[in-house]
């Protein structure tokens, strides 16, 4: 059995969380069309005490969905696997690397003539549960977090010479066969070819696709990033607060950070550097400095311990008067804690330039204060935002303040939040109900831009690849969750 109950599946586990289903989405390995590039060997093993004995993958067959519209592929892995070396019930690890950006959507495995999903909880709980089973001597499994692209499950019982069955539902670009199996396995490609409407891709503007899956109709619309023109800057700060990780895990090269700064500075010569350090405790180290003296500052700093980032609720509201926030760290808690922002702060953008850091952390605290996410030069900060700031539909104003109204959206569009839009676009997604039409409003800056969607006359996923629009929901209601819970301290 997996770590389940008999119950659809149509939630996904984020990308660092603390779920038992869990797969998280940095490889180096990238993909090219599925069949160049290196292949990705998926694995099943039983370890005992001393030894690890491979249990024979019969057959494989993938299947592909493909969603045209959305450049997306919902892609079926259906496996046969067979315990031919221990002469008892045995469980095995099933080990599948993914294609760079495929997301884990559904896990299932076949036992007494029925389908068991897995279902994500909470990792503690998982373990409560595997132990309490196995101790009744029941067998049971359950995934473990992965370091790179990894999907790792438990399964069992797998009886000598007893075929037994597992499917795994992925998303990714791709449709093509990345996988290797070894010569022993007998391999079968199904793809099916997608039947919407021929409307191009989600890519342009005003285009969306409606699907029919989990009992009800989903859909989903492209927001496309509009370009900021090229005379439009943001007002540049006076007064800048850094604020320094001086963990163990944050000492290395600096120089491109520093070089960046003096960038900054070059280009907002009244700028000055409050500057902060934190671990464990928080700070002052300077006020009002040129960036040479913050620099020269930050380059004698000691490096050792952890680091606590719920300091980050206290030390906000102590910077004083500063226009904004640059916070240099991992975001990594020793602990695994979370910040709660709830009092008004600058904006904080939060520098994202290691091989390691939590994105759930940092997003979440640029996301709660208006910051940013700075994967390159600090300018960004000089140019305007561009959001998402209005959303609206023809929903009846009965159903608008039901909360169980069949229409449901995300963003939500009866909080009036505004949403930054990145330059790879955003996704407005949701169950339709009633609803014929929804506008949005893209602003940066006085420059505006609306899109229209017709939901009654959007190009209809074929049911094969349809529950990936499901998937979607799922996925930005998470993101959605953990953005407006950070900012209210859930």
């Amino acid at each position: 059995q997996c770590l389940a109950k008999r119950s659809d599946f149509g939630a996904l586990a984020p990308i660092d969380s603390p779920c038992a289903l869990h797969i998280t989405r940095a490889m180096s390995t990238q993909m090219g069309n599925g069949h160049d590039g290196e292949r990705l060997a998926v694995s099943l093993h039983s370890f005992g005490e001393e030894t690890s004995v491979p249990v024979r993958i019969r057959k494989a067959v993938l299947r592909v969905f493909p969603a045209l519209a959305i450049k997306q592929n919902l892609v079926q892995l259906d496996l046969t696997v067979v315990n031919d070396q221990v002469e008892r019930d045995i469980g095995a690890k099933l080990n599948v690397p993914l294609p760079a950006g495929g997301t884990v959507c559904r896990f299932e495995f076949f036992r007494n003539g029925e389908w068991y999903p897995a279902v994500p909880v909470e990792a503690k709980v998982a373990r409560e549960v595997v132990y309490k089973e196995k101790e009744k001597g029941h067998a049971v499994g359950a995934t473990s977090q992965k370091q790179g692209n990894i999907f790792e499950i438990e399964i069992s019982p797998l009886g000598y010479n007893s075929p037994a069955q597992c499917r795994l539902w992925y998303s990714h670009p791709d449709g093509g066969f990345p996988f290797d199996f070894g010569p022993d396995t007998e391999v079968e490609v199904d793809r099916h070819l997608g039947q919407e409407c021929d409307a191009g891709t989600l890519m342009g503007t005003g285009a969306c696709v409606v699907g029919d899956c989990f009992g009800q109709r989903h859909f989903a619309c492209f927001v496309p990033y509009i370009k900021p023109m090229e005379e439009m800057v943001a007002v540049a700060p006076k007064r800048m607060a850094l604020l320094w990780d001086t963990s163990g895990s944050q000492e290395s090269d600096h120089r491109l950070r520093f070089d960046r700064l003096r960038e900054l500075a070059s280009r907002c010569p009244q700028m000055t550097f409050d500057v902060w350090t934190f671990d464990i405790d928080f700070r002052r180290e300077m006020v009002s400095a040129g960036v040479e003296e913050a620099i020269a500052m930050l380059t004698s700093v000691n490096y050792d311990g952890g680091s606590d980032l719920t300091l980050l609720s206290s030390l906000l509201p102590a910077l004083g008067q500063v226009d904004a926030v640059l916070l240099f760290s991992d975001g990594m808690d020793s602990l695994g804690r979370l910040p709660s922002i709830q009092d008004p702060s600058p904006p904080v953008h939060c520098i994202v330039d290691q091989a390691k850091v939590s994105l759930r952390t940092l997003s979440a605290v640029s996301l709660s204060t208006g910051g940013r996410l700075l994967r390159g030069d600090y300018l960004q900060i000089m140019k305007p935002q561009v959001l998402l700031t209005n959303i609206r539909s023809d929903q009846e104003d009965e159903g608008f303040f039901d909360p169980n109204d069949a229409f449901k959206c995300c963003p939500d569009h009866r909080l009036h939040l505004q949403w930054p839009v990145g330059e790879e676009g955003l996704w407005l997604c949701g169950t339709v109900g009633t609803v014929c039409k929804v506008s949005v409003q893209v602003s940066t800056g006085s420059q505006t831009s609306t899109h229209d969607f017709d939901l009654t006359a959007a190009p209809v996923l074929a049911a094969g690849a349809a529950p990936l629009l499901g998937y979607l929901f799922a996925q930005q209601q998470y993101s959605a969750v953990e953005r407006d819970g950070a900012a209210m301290g859930i």
